[in-house]
C-alpha cells in the first residue's frame, strides 16, 4: 500500500503475500513528470513503448527492491491453476494513476507487451478503495410481512368463478405455517373450510393492508382482477 510520506515521498508497504517473510518500508520518489506523461496516456499519445516506459515507472513505485522480490517469490510460490491477487490500497495523492499499466520484465531480452501484469493470467489487479462512510450498523432480525390477496370478480357471466381459491390459500397456510419468521395475512381470509362461497378482497381493503398498516415485504395476488380506472388511480396514489 502507499502511504502519504512528503511531497513527492511515499512509503511502500507490502501487502501480505504467499511469500510471508514479513512486510518492510520502502521509501520511493514520484517522478515530477509522472502526471504528464499519465495526461498523455489518457490523450492517446503513448505509443506502446511509451507505455511500458510508464509501466516500468509505476512498477518502480509500487514494487521497490524487496517487494520486488517477495512479488517474485510469491509467483514461484503458486501451483498449477492458482493465482496471484496485487490488492491497491492507494493513498488519495496517487490514485488516479494507471496502476493497471504495471509492467514487469521478468526475463532479459526485447521488451515486449506480454509484460504488462494484466496480461499475465496468474495476476489480478484490484483496487482495494476505502469507504468514505462507515458501514452500515447491524440491525436486529425483523419478521417479515407477507400480503396474500385473492379475487375472483364478478359478474361471473363476464369473469369466471375461481372456485379452486379457497383451495389454493390452503395449500399456500401448510406450506407457509412451517416458515419461521413470517407473518402471513390472508386477504380474504377463507377459513378452514375452503368450501365456502368465493368472495374477494376489495380494493379499499387491499389499499388499507398495504399503505396503513406496517411495511409489506412480499404480496402474493391469487385469482384475477378487473380491469379499470378507478381501481388504478388510488394504488398509484
Amino acid at each position: 500500500m502507499l502511504v502519504p510520506r512528503a511531497l513527492l515521498g511515499f512509503i511502500c508497504a507490502r501487502v501480505p503475500i504467499p511469500a510471508g517473510e514479513g512486510e518492510r518500508a520502502e521509501t520511493v520518489a514520484i517522478p515530477l513528470d509522472l502526471p504528464l506523461r499519465t495526461l498523455d496516456l489518457e490523450r492517446r499519445r503513448l505509443d506502446v513503448a511509451g507505455q511500458m516506459d510508464l509501466g516500468e515507472t509505476l512498477a518502480g513505485l509500487l514494487l521497490p527492491p524487496y517487494a520486488r522480490q517477495m512479488y517474485a517469490n510469491s509467483l514461484a510460490y503458486l501451483q498449477p491453476g492458482e493465482g496471484l491477487r496485487l490488492r491497491l490500497r492507494l493513498a488519495d495523492e496517487v490514485v488516479d494513476f494507471p496502476w493497471e499499466y504495471l509492467f514487469v520484465q521478468e526475463a532479459r531480452g526485447e521488451r515486449t507487451p506480454s509484460s504488462f501484469l494484466v496480461l499475465d493470467p496468474r495476476i489480478s489487479i484490484v483496487r482495494d478503495l476505502a469507504l468514505a462512510f462507515p458501514p452500515d450498523a447491524p440491525r436486529p432480525a425483523r419478521r417479515r410481512r407477507l400480503l396474500v390477496a385473492m379475487a375472483s370478480p364478478e359478474p361471473f357471466t363476464v369473469y369466471p368463478r375461481l372456485d379452486a381459491l379457497p383451495f389454493e390459500q390452503r395449500a399456500l397456510k401448510d406450506a407457509l405455517g412451517s416458515l419461521p419468521g413470517l407473518d402471513p395475512l390472508f386477504l380474504p381470509d377463507y377459513g378452514a373450510n375452503p368450501v365456502q362461497a368465493v368472495k374477494g378482497v376489495t380494493l379499499e381493503r387491499l389499499t388499507e393492508a398495504l399503505a396503513l398498516s406496517e411495511a409489506t415485504d412480499i404480496v402474493h395476488f391469487g385469482g384475477m382482477a378487473r380491469s379499470a380506472s378507478v381501481w388504478v388511480r388510488p394504488l398509484a396514489a
